[in-house]
């Protein structure tokens, strides 16, 4: 038996902030009347710690908000590719901003991979751009083209059956993920979010 520890997926929050006010979001970033970045040398510290700690993350993934919001996003990028325990750097946009250049320089590097939420030329306004300048940076991507929603941003009491909500946690698409909001770890980015949102009662028997 390995005693390493090996994570498949860390999603680091670098901002409530975003471009866009989807109503279902799955993050609720439509919640937050005062979203904010997370504070950087907390988010510095608490990487260093989290990569000092494992022993091998198979990819990370910054998100927001839109994580290009996040204005020192080149430091985060150049500090994980510093460790050579992490295999993929992937960073979630909604193609409402292309990178600077700095950034797009630091995203050559191998393990760097864009993945685009594209909503359409109405809403992910610099898509084209942004694809042109990943694509002459020769920086990896996936442009995936948005049509249709998941009815998973509602934040309320469900009534299931415990069959029920093994069904739909183990149907989650962050099932294997974690996630790394203002200095604390979460099952997923809708916890955690629901969380700072205060949107979960505390149970003092969970």
């Amino acid at each position: 038996i390995s005693n390493q520890l090996t994570l498949t997926s860390l999603d680091v929050v670098l901002t409530e902030k975003c471009t866009l006010k989807c109503v279902d979001c799955s993050n609720l970033m439509q919640y937050y009347k005062n979203p904010i970045n997370s504070e950087h040398e907390s988010l510095v510290h608490n990487l260093k710690l989290f990569m000092d700690t494992v022993d091998y993350v198979h990819e990370l993934r910054l998100i927001g908000g839109e994580p290009l919001i996040y204005r020192k996003i080149d430091e985060i990028i150049s500090l994980l590719l510093e460790y050579k325990n992490l295999g993929k750097i992937l960073i979630f946009t909604n193609g409402t901003i292309v990178p600077r250049s700095n950034v797009l320089k630091l995203c050559t590097d191998q393990r760097v991979h864009f993945y685009i939420s594209n909503y359409g030329a109405s809403l992910s306004k610099n898509v084209s751009n942004l694809v042109d300048a990943l694509s002459k940076a020769r920086i990896s991507y996936l442009n995936e083209r948005v049509t249709t929603w998941q009815d998973c941003a509602i934040i309320g009491k469900m009534e299931r059956s415990p069959r029920e909500t093994f069904e739909v946690f183990s149907n989650c698409c962050v099932k294997d993920t974690l996630t790394l909001l203002h200095g604390k770890i979460f099952g997923c980015p809708f916890s955690a979010h629901a969380d700072r949102l205060e949107a979960i009662p505390e149970f003092e028997d969970d």
